[in-house]
């Protein structure tokens, strides 16, 4: 029988399986949703509930998680609500 990965989402921290979670990734010096999950660079995961994806996508949050900051992240959050459909 074939494992499902899972992922431990950035801002509640509950393990889901892979497919329910978004990627984030740290791709070409800058953070990019990674919509397939195939991109190439260190990857975070958040879930797909609105509440999560406010909390975790503010610049004091994600510089603590991932330790740098970045410039468009009003960009990001925008594309991951789109996502799941808020």
């Amino acid at each position: 029988m074939k494992q499902v990965p899972e992922r431990t989402c950035i801002c509640c921290r509950e393990k889901k399986y892979k497919g329910l979670l978004l990627r984030m990734a740290v791709h070409e010096g800058g953070l990019v949703f990674d919509r397939a999950q195939k991109k190439p660079g260190r990857g975070y995961y958040l879930c797909r509930d609105p509440k999560c994806i406010d909390r975790c996508l503010n610049e004091k949050h994600l510089k603590k998680v991932i330790k740098r900051g970045f410039s468009e992240l009003a960009e990001l959050k925008e594309s991951m609500k789109r996502e799941v459909g808020c």
